[in-house]
Parts: structure tokens; sequence; C-alpha cells
């Protein structure tokens, strides 16, 4: 009776973990711990009984960053101040802290906390996780059978053994295990991936919103310099050297760039709302002013293309899903039957030919009393169940598929070329317009808009001219921050795209 328990239990076990026909039982969930290598424990083996010998067939899982969700190497969230600002997260001074001031590492740590993309990823690992415990438990389980086995055969030596003494397809179980332990790493580089994307979006965002608020700084600014021009136009319209249209234009030019402005400040409260909804943060909480980045790229284009091959998620896991693939097809060839061929009754009776039966009577005396003739010498012939191993069609499928796997890891990897040469060059460009505005068209454009004032007090030059240099500054110190704002923006997507960190400072 217990051994049909065991072989019950691991046939049903078995339509699950082999065949992944249903999705395991629901859990109730354990807390989150907010760690990137913590889940809910499902990751661990249960302990073999002292009943079996089976040494495990596959390895267990680790939480080392290294070799599962690579979350370090995108960001650090497990040193003292990101623990410290992860606790923040779910405190009721949170709402103050971000009111006082914000860094790009508080958003980052907050969003690891709170996002809820973030957690569904975890929740999906867990989830997978768990197709890795059932394997391994049916393994012990096989284990146990057979110390069973072979404990009920010691009883009844005189009778023979009714069951096998060996584990029950133990090359299935190795192969299988591998299967779910391949998934189980796609299913981490995935939640690796939605870090990388959540941390690359609060960047962009951030820089975003930083520079925003400097051009509206800056349109103030000239808003100042054409109130002084005004100012000016109506001293010499009193003094009767110009006419009143010179006022008009002024006013003119300070309406266009108010318009400016309120278009600035609803682009800054749409990027703080998507700054909140990262963190999964209400609406209406406040978000002080961005701080100012000084991201340098320290590698060059070689070294990206290297570190992009190492480490993109994308990459990472297509070679997952080709490894996935080979073991499937090794389970398919491997294994003729995975389940024991289970009959009702009697099946078959381990003993040697010379201890069945009488030879000299010709009857089984010591067993079944059968005639010799009928007397279960080896395992009788009988037709074996059907195997997918044996379906040619699927392993050709199969191949095929593992086949295209392979010839869509080679695009993305010529993508991730392109890309990081793409990336590359707007930020070699941003830096060369970053300094070209800096040190030359922006002073020049002072100092044109200085003269032209004069020119314009002392009847040299007209009211058009001195607006023209008023607006040549105001476009170049608008694009010298353009080309800043996309020098740090170009950095955040090549590390989306390499998948790992690259900058320098903060």
């Amino acid at each position: 009776m217990k051994s049909l328990i065991y072989l019950s239990a691991m046939t049903m076990l078995t339509a699950n973990i082999l065949g992944c026909a249903t999705n395991p039982a629901p859990k109730q969930e354990t807390p989150l711990v907010v760690d990137a290598h913590t889940f809910p424990q499902a990751q661990q083996a249960p302990k073999r009984g002292a009943t079996s010998d089976v040494s495990l067939p596959f390895k267990p899982l680790t939480r080392d960053a290294s070799d599962d969700t690579g979350i370090s190497a995108i960001y650090d969230v497990r040193s003292e101040s990101a623990r410290e600002y992860q606790k923040l997260a779910n405190s009721p001074e949170l709402a103050r802290r971000l009111a006082v001031g914000i860094t790009l590492e508080l958003l980052w740590q907050i969003a690891y906390a709170r996002n809820a993309q973030l957690a569904s990823a975890r929740k999906q690992v867990a989830a997978t996780e768990r197709r890795y415990e059932q394997a391994m438990f049916l393994y012990n389980l096989s284990g146990q059978y057979a110390a069973f086995a072979r404990e009920q055969s010691a009883l009844n030596s005189t009778a023979g053994s009714m069951m096998s003494s060996s584990p029950i397809f133990p090359g299935a179980l190795t192969l299988a295990g591998e299967v779910i332990t391949s998934e189980v790493r796609m299913m981490q580089v995935q939640y690796a991936m939605a870090w990388r994307d959540l941390k690359s979006d609060i960047a962009r965002t951030y820089h975003e919103l930083y520079f925003i608020g400097r051009t509206i700084n800056i349109a103030e600014e000239q808003v100042a310099i054409l109130d002084t021009l005004e100012k000016i136009a109506r001293d010499q319209f009193k003094s009767n050297m110009v006419s009143y249209s010179d006022v008009l234009k002024a006013q003119m030019a300070k309406a266009e760039i108010a318009a400016d402005i309120g278009s600035y400040r609803s682009q800054e409260t749409s990027l703080r709302q998507k700054l909140l909804a990262a963190s999964n943060l209400p609406p209406e909480t406040t978000l002080a002013t961005p701080g100012a980045s000084n991201w340098r790229l320290k590698e060059s284009i070689e070294e990206l293309r290297a570190s992009a091959h190492e480490h993109r998620q994308e990459l990472r896991m297509l070679a997952l899903q080709i490894a996935k693939t080979e073991q499937m097809i090794a389970l398919a060839k491997a294994q003729d039957n995975l389940y024991p061929a289970f009959t009702v009754g009697l099946s078959f009776i381990e003993k040697p030919m010379a201890e069945v039966g009488d030879t000299k009577s010709g009857m089984d005396s010591a067993t079944t009393g059968l005639p010799k003739s009928t007397a279960f010498a080896e395992k009788p012939q009988v037709e074996p169940a059907a195997s997918f191993a044996e379906r040619t069609s699927y392993l050709a499928e199969l191949a095929r598929e593992g086949e295209a796997w392979r010839k869509r890891h080679e695009n993305v990897l010529r993508e991730t070329n392109a890309a990081i040469a793409e990336q590359y060059a707007m930020l070699e460009s941003s830096q060369r317009y970053v300094k070209l505005y800096e040190e030359s068209l922006i002073p020049l454009a002072r100092e044109t808009l200085q003269v032209t004032q004069l020119s314009y007090q002392s009847g040299k030059a007209n009211f058009l001219d001195v607006l023209d240099a008023q607006r040549m500054l105001l476009k170049f110190r608008l694009e010298w921050q353009k080309n800043r704002r996309d020098y740090l923006v170009a950095l955040a997507e090549l590390e989306r795209i390499v998948g790992k960190s690259l900058v320098a400072g903060e």
C-alpha cells in the first residue's frame, strides 16, 4: 500500500513538472524583504531523509547576483545607504524628505522598494522557483521510494521484490531539473531587465526635469532682459527718438516667451508625475527641484561593446533560451519512456532464474507455484508506453526552434553594437556642442547684445537689431542646456543597452 502511494504521488508530480501540464498550487505569500537577491523563498530543496542515498541531479539555486539576477551590475541596492533609503520608502517621513530635496539614488531606491511592475516581476520569479522546488522534491521522493523498495526486498527475500530498488527515471529528472533551472534563470534575467529599464527611465526623467527647470530659469532671465529693453524703448520714445512701435515689439517678445514658459511648466508637471508614478506615490506628493548631475563616461566604444556582450540582459536571455532548447532535446533523446510501465497486479519478480523455480520439478514452488515455463525470470516483453522522445517531428521542431534562437541572438548582438555606436556618437556630438556654446557662442552673443543695446540707445541701431541679438542669446542658451541634457539622456540609454552601470559621479 505504501509503495502504491509513493508511485501515485510521483506520477502526479511528474505530470506537473516534466510535462508542465499544470501550474503549481498557490502558496501563502512570504512578506517581501526589500533586497535584490531575496524573493519569497521557494528555491531550497527539501533535505534528503535518512532512508535516501540519492545525490542531487542538479545544483540548487543561489542568491548570488553574479550568476542569477545580475542586479549588482545594474546598481547596488545592498549598500548601507541603499537600505536606509529603502526603509524610508515605506516610512511616514518619505513625503517630507521628498519635499526637501531629491537625488537620483534616492529616487532609484524608493522606486526599487515601491514600484508595482518590479514587485510583479519578483512574484513571477518566486512562482517559477516553486517549480524548481517541486522537481527537487520529486527527485528526493524517488530516492526515498528506492530505499523503501530495498527495505521491502530485504524483508521478503524469499519471495522476491515486487518493485524496483533503483531511483525512478533519474536521467529524466536530471534533465528536467536543468530545464527548470534555465526557466528560473530566465525569469531572474527578466527581473533584472525590469529593474534596469526602471532605473534608466527614472534617470532620463530626472535629467529632463532638471533641465526643464533650467530652461524656465533662462526664459525668465530673458523676460527680465526684455523688461530692460522695453524701459529703454519707452525712454527713447519719450525723447522722440523712436516710435512707440519699439515698445510694442518688446511687449510682444515678452508675451511670446511667457507662453513658452507656460508650456515648460506643463512639461515640468508631467515629468514630476512620471517620477511619482515610477515610485508608486500619490500624484499630490511634492517633489523638490532636482540637483545637477556630473555624470561622465569613462569607457571607450570597444569597452562598451565588450561589456554589452557580457552583461546585456537580452543576450543573456537568448543564451538561456538556447541552452533550454538543447536541454529539452537531450531530455527527449535520453529517455525512451518518462514513466514506469505500471500495470494492475503482478508485473515481474526481480529474482535470477536460478532462484525462481525448481529446475527438477519444473515448478516454482518457492514463490508463485507456477510452472517454471510461466515464471518471470526477467522483465516481460510488454509494449512500451508512448514517449515524446520517439516523436521525430517534436525533435525536429525543437532543433528548428534552437536554430531560430541562435539567429535571433546574432541579430540582437548586431543591433546592440549598432545601438552603442549611435548613442556613443550622440554623446560625442553633445559634448562638442556643449563646449562650443560654453566657450564661444554664448559669450559672443552676450557681447553682441550689449553692443547692440548701446548702439540703440545712441541712435545707431534700430530696435529689431536689439531683439535679434536678444533672441540669438536665448537660442544659444537653450541649445546649450538641450545638449547638456542630451548627453545625460544618451548616457542613461547607453547604460540600458549595455546592461550595467557605466557612469562615474552623481
